[in-house]
């Protein structure tokens, strides 16, 4: 099995036609000829002796063979890799613990996308409460791919705000929101709504912001006619 050595095994066996009384001992080293995963590979034998009486007698001819064969080695056990929507220390939406010997999925397995930089930003849009993320280590010509990690993806309740939202409310923490004024203009961007909003006129669409591995929630919309 590779081990990413050439070291083979063997047993030297036991020497014969040694005088007795005399202290001789054998051993043998084995070596392949690389140390990738194959069949057919060259293997020399090397024999030596040992002992008080080693001297007086001739070690057995060294040996070759072609027959060698080295598997490939056991699955290696699943990373331990961290991702989180919002993470600490500009780490938002990475997968951090990610090596180039990695892989991971975002469809429950189906294609796997290579880490092509340690601690790689994933697309975001892409991750789905279903599929969750998956990481595994690459098969390569010496080793099997990996166990799987799988890093579960909840998803946020929708808020709940029912009829009309009065004229100013006291916000939801941990969600953003987005206006259409008269269901015709959209703001920019997502705006937190932490705290107290005051609000015109108009269509209000709040959700539940991403948060660890918990993924945005579905948006509710609001309508304010007065």
């Amino acid at each position: 099995m590779y081990n990413g050595t050439t070291t083979a095994a063997v047993t030297a066996g036991t020497l014969v036609g040694i005088v007795p009384g005399d202290s001789v001992t054998v051993s043998a080293v084995a070596t392949y000829d690389n140390a990738n995963v194959g069949t057919g590979k060259t293997i020399t034998v090397v024999y030596t002796l040992d002992g008080a009486d080693a001297a007086k007698y001739a070690a057995p001819t060294n040996t070759v063979v072609t027959t060698g064969v080295i598997t490939k080695a056991t699955t290696p056990a699943a990373p331990a890799t961290i991702f989180s929507f919002d993470g600490a220390n500009a780490n938002a939406g990475k997968l951090m613990g990610a090596t180039t010997a990695m892989e991971y999925s975002l469809d429950g397995g189906s294609n796997w996308i290579p880490v092509e930089t340690n601690d790689p930003a994933l697309p975001v849009a892409s991750i789905n409460d279903t599929d969750d993320i998956k990481v595994r280590v690459k098969a390569s010509s010496n080793t099997e791919e990996g166990a799987i990690q799988t890093i579960d993806i909840t998803k946020a309740t929708k808020p709940s705000l029912t009829g009309n939202i009065a004229s100013a409310f006291g916000g939801i923490p941990g969600t953003a929101y987005l206006i259409s004024y008269n269901g015709t203009k959209w703001d920019d961007a997502w705006a937190d709504a932490d705290g107290k909003i005051s609000i015109s006129k108009g269509t209000w669409s709040v959700k539940v912001k991403s948060t660890g591995t918990v993924l945005e929630s579905d948006v509710q919309t609001n309508v304010v006619s007065s």
